[in-house]
């Protein structure tokens, strides 16, 4: 029984660590994505035209909706980070 438990203790571990890898490179990812679309946000003409004032709230909503999965990620991340040890 003792090794059927510890077996299962290994099987849990080995899925959180697969799950932190996951979750590493979906923060990777809305990283680059946040950084891009921050770039989009920096072209003045956004700001200036009122023609692209759709473009310019579809970006900001698209950033907004990156930062919240971002930090919902980073928190999953730091909880198994801590169940792993």
């Amino acid at each position: 029984i003792k090794d059927n438990s510890s077996a299962e203790a290994y099987k849990e571990k080995k899925s959180l660590q697969n799950r932190l890898k996951k979750l590493e490179q979906m923060i990777e990812e809305l990283h680059q994505k946040i950084a891009q679309l921050d770039l989009k946000l920096s072209d003045q003409s956004l700001y200036e035209d009122s023609k692209q004032k759709e473009k310019l709230q579809k970006l900001l909503d698209d950033r907004s909706l990156a930062h919240s999965s971002l930090s919902q990620y980073e928190e999953e991340w730091l909880e198994i980070s801590e169940m792993v040890g």
